[in-house]
């Protein structure tokens, strides 16, 4: 299955994110999917090459796609943000309809408000979006990944899901292996379940 992993953030940083990210990644093609990771071409970054950064060898495509990193000018404010994501979201598009993916995969909801995306739309959901906007696109995915079983009830009492279309990793204990499947229907053709397995430590 091709996936193509999206995440909007300077890549590698400072933060945990990337981490988590490349971790995930590495287990997709772990799995047997074929795997690219788009990001923006922001800057700074840790290292141009993330597979060196994280000592890891490379076992899928990583891309950055130009933007107008607008965040940078302090200035402009939440329009910065505007700026810098809009312009992102513009060369993802077209980027997707190169590759096509089986799959769209992100942390970012506002990913998927991009008309035209090809491929089934996977949410891995850290926060709980309550403008009718997010509502709106929420609904439309194919999947959705929740981290706790709290956030899979938020969620379902929001109106977002109903109960047997979430697939989610109930992250209870400290450290645990857990299993997530999402199976994929698509129109008159069979996907291939993503099969998604990682350990995690909680401080």
């Amino acid at each position: 299955m091709k996936l193509a992993y999206v995440a909007n953030s300077r890549f590698p940083s400072e933060k945990a994110q990337s981490d988590q990210v490349m971790a995930m990644c590495r287990s997709f093609v772990a799995l047997g999917h074929e795997v690219t990771l788009f990001v923006p071409d922001r800057k700074p970054v840790q290292a141009e090459d993330p597979f060196a950064y994280y000592g890891v060898e490379p076992s899928f495509v990583f891309k950055r796609l130009p933007c107008v990193d607008a965040i940078r000018w302090s200035w402009l404010g939440r329009l910065g943000l505007w700026i810098q994501t809009s312009t992102f979201l513009w060369s993802l598009r077209n980027e997707l309809k190169r590759f096509k993916p089986d799959v769209v995969f992100s942390r970012e909801l506002y990913v998927f408000s991009v008309p035209g995306i090809p491929g089934k739309r996977v949410w891995e959901s850290h926060a709980l979006h309550h403008s009718s906007w997010a509502m709106r696109i929420a609904k439309r995915l194919d999947g959705i990944i929740t981290l706790t079983s709290a956030s899979k009830k938020r969620l379902v009492e929001a109106g977002v899901v109903w109960m047997n279309r979430l697939k989610l990793w109930n992250a209870s204990h400290r450290k645990e292996r857990t299993f997530c499947y999402l199976r994929l229907e698509g129109r008159g053709r069979s996907w291939n379940d993503i099969r998604v397995n990682w350990e995690r430590t909680y401080d």
